[in-house]
């Protein structure tokens, strides 16, 4: 025993010095496994016990660990999975506070998942290793995957809502334990699982969690596909093209890794056959993914944003985009967009752009979706026309525009109303004339500002030029 220094009396204390019970394990575990099958499991286990309890109090924490995994491996190899759980709950009872041992348990039993013979054993020993595992951050990354295999289980019985609860709760973002790729193929899973269950709200919560500085980082090409391809599912069923057609360009502008995503293609007999199948692959999906990004933009609602977007993607298709081959249809499309002329209606491929393999089923759209886009397409060409002819026109009578946007009176009206009440354009409607204005008639209190304004730069001119006269006439005076 050791003492403090200085103390005397009533205030010594004493502790018990490290001990070491290295003879004691070597003897005790051949002893353990002729105990278990002779006298059975029960018996070889408690009289582990003794030993964890010395081996505990004496500080002696290798012997602890390796007596600990001893009681584990004996479940194993007598195959008794509900003793495995009971000991689990031991250990987690009696070594809570000693990391060594818990997390060499934990990755000792995690191990033997894929052993266990049925579903419900398999479960039972998940849960049980999430109990050793609660409230240890040392084991959080543990904790996290055991969560991942306990939702793949449900998800697979069927029990899409007991799948998604035990994996959405889990805050895989602040885990230090695990890499950045982990993390992100973790709230993958999360939303996906939310999206299977429509649960969509939960699902925008957690794609909020993923870091798109990352997604940009080598390695990291396929996450970004698969995130983006479940943001285009969440905002389909929310019906924002704008959000689709920013997925799309991100899943367009990608980096072609299509040789990293065949793993080991280099050390393969037929690897140039793997990669160039991947790199036509590849090729495929961003050029589906250019197209719908042009159908989405055309469809978004027009503002200062989507008219950049327009103009960046044309600019950048004969850059970033030049080893794709687009579609004219599509070049065209945003040409006649990003022009100040009025589109015929249909304009040339606009049939083909409906008809885009973006708008199937596959593409986790219903057919009200679809529809629902197309004629937001039909739409904001109309709207395109408007904005057009307010450019050039102040007032013009309705019956000529009718006649150059290729539209009834009663759809022009429609059209009026609903660009008008959207605060993208400014017009007043005169039924009895038949007359729309586009000019905005000023407010009293523009015009007196405009005025003082002109009254003030008119002064300012008089007073420089008397200026300059008098400067003159003193010059040549002298």
């Amino acid at each position: 025993f050791y003492l403090y220094p200085n103390t005397t009396g009533s205030e010594m204390s004493t502790f018990e010095a490290k001990k070491d019970f290295t003879t004691e394990l070597q003897a005790i575990i051949p002893e353990s496994v002729a105990i278990a099958n002779e006298k059975g499991l029960d018996e070889a286990i408690a009289h582990l016990l003794t030993l964890e309890k010395k081996c505990r109090l004496g500080n002696d924490m290798h012997n602890l660990k390796e007596v600990c995994l001893h009681m584990v491996r004996l479940c194993r190899d007598q195959s008794n999975w509900i003793k495995l759980n009971s000991v689990l709950a031991v250990v987690n009872k009696r070594d809570a506070l000693i990391k060594s041992v818990i997390v060499a348990v934990v990755a000792e039993a995690t191990s033997y998942i894929e052993l266990v013979p049925t579903v419900e054993t398999r479960i039972d020993l998940i849960k049980a290793l999430k109990e050793v595992c609660d409230g240890k951050i040392y084991v959080e990354g543990e904790s996290a995957r055991l969560h991942f295999l306990l939702s793949k289980i449900y998800e697979g019985r069927g029990d899409i809502d007991a799948a998604c609860e035990i994996i959405q709760d889990v805050h895989v973002e602040t885990y230090g334990s695990l890499s950045k790729k982990e993390k992100a193929e973790y709230i993958l899973e999360q939303m996906r699982i939310t999206l299977v269950k429509k649960d969509y709200i939960r699902a925008l919560i957690h794609s909020r969690k993923m870091n798109t500085k990352t997604l940009e980082e080598a390695g990291f090409a396929d996450v970004k596909i698969k995130y983006y391809m479940m943001l285009v599912e969440y905002y389909s069923q929310d019906r924002n093209a704008w959000e689709i057609s920013q997925a799309y360009y991100k899943i367009a502008s990608t980096e072609n890794v299509a040789a990293a995503l065949v793993e080991g293609a280099a050390m393969e007999v037929d690897a140039p056959t793997e990669s160039a199948e991947s790199q036509q692959a590849f090729a495929a999906r961003k050029q589906f993914a250019l197209e719908s990004t042009v159908f989405f933009l055309l469809a978004s609602k027009f503002d200062n944003h989507q008219s950049d977007m327009m103009h960046r993607v044309k600019a950048q298709l004969p850059t970033l985009f030049k080893t794709l081959p687009l579609d004219g249809l599509y070049a065209e499309a945003l040409r006649l967009f990003t022009t100040h002329e009025i589109i015929a209606t249909p304009f040339p491929g606009q049939a083909a752009m409906e008809t885009h393999r973006c708008l199937s089923r596959t593409e986790h759209l219903s057919d009200e979706a679809a529809d629902f886009f197309r004629l937001q397409l039909r739409d904001r060409v109309v709207q395109h026309n408007l904005r057009v002819v307010a450019r050039y026109y102040k007032r013009i009578r309705s019956g000529r525009l009718a006649e150059l946007l290729g539209l009834s009176f009663e759809a022009l009206e429609v059209h009026l109303s609903e660009i008008a009440s959207g605060g993208d354009l400014y017009l007043k409607i005169d039924r009895p004339a038949g007359i729309v204005s586009f000019h905005e008639r000023p407010l009293p209190e523009q015009v007196l500002t405009e005025w003082s304004s002109d009254v003030g730069k008119m002064l300012h001119l008089m007073e420089a030029t008397c200026h300059i006269i008098n400067r003159e006439n003193m010059v040549y005076k002298v």
